[in-house]
């Protein structure tokens, strides 16, 4: 069995304590509020999906079980070309007045040049004085380019959580962007795969809410459960990590040395 259902974990649990099946319902959401727990810490589900992107205003919605990306690209025959994230992007949507996507003029001048004046600029200086800036009375360049920077990128993106949204440069046209992100869970139903390591830990944190939302049991039973569920998250930690004793030891003896004694 390389993965299990919520809906096999919990038949298995209402069989092993013997409650009848009208407890479904209930020991499901417990179940679904464990998992969106676990994909927080331990248990990091990626997905990967291809969203369109709204050529009105260059962006893609996000999915509705999105926490944070991991790549953002464009498929490129079998491949997948990753975006470069920025956060200099305008999270206002440019409109005109026809409600459509208005593409702004992107320069590296704040200052525009005036109409009227007939001198040629370059960036935010006149052309001939960039020229006694850059070049001395020999002609020879003399650098001075500071924060010059490498130039306009075009494949770049920015996510909006605010608007649910990821936001593409004007000037990058796809039909379909690839994101590889990770869920927060919150699309588990009966049918969601799980990984067999929490198997033990769904269950345990299904018997301590239970208890928890039961009058009949005392604290000191609540308080067992809850025990029992952070001992089985413990194990559950601890089976997904790689770590080894050789592991822990090849670390111990790397970052310790020999000193000479006084």
């Amino acid at each position: 069995m390389t993965t299990a259902s919520l809906d096999y974990i919990v038949k298995n649990y209402l069989l092993k304590k013997g409650y009848p099946l009208h407890w479904y319902m209930q020991f499901m959401v417990y179940a679904a509020d464990c998992l969106r727990e676990l994909t927080f810490d331990d248990l990091r589900i990626i997905n990967t999906k291809i969203l369109p992107v709204d050529q009105t205003i260059n962006a893609a919605s996000l999915p509705e079980d999105y926490q944070d990306y991991v790549t953002v690209g464009v498929m490129i025959g079998q491949r997948i070309r990753p975006l470069v994230p920025t956060n200099t992007l305008n999270p206002l949507t440019s409109l005109d007045v026809n409600q459509n996507f208005a593409e702004q003029d992107w320069s590296d001048s704040v200052v525009p040049p005036d109409s009227n004046q007939s001198q040629l600029y370059y960036g935010a200086l006149p052309y001939a004085q960039w020229f006694t800036v850059h070049y001395n009375d020999y002609g020879e360049n003399i650098g001075r380019f500071f924060g010059l920077g490498a130039g306009y990128q075009e494949d770049t993106f920015q996510v909006f959580k605010e608007r649910n949204q990821i936001q593409l440069d004007q000037k990058f046209y796809v039909d379909n962007i690839v994101l590889q992100y990770v869920s927060d869970g919150q699309s588990a139903d009966a049918a969601s795969q799980i990984d067999p390591y929490a198997i033990r830990t769904i269950q345990a944190y299904i018997d301590y809410q239970m208890k928890l939302h039961n009058r009949t049991y005392n604290m000191g039973e609540k308080q067992l459960a809850e025990n029992g569920y952070i001992k089985e998250r413990k194990i559950l930690r601890a089976r997904k990590s790689d770590w080894s004793v050789e592991r822990i030891k090849r670390i111990v003896q790397k970052n310790t040395m020999g000193a000479p004694k006084s």
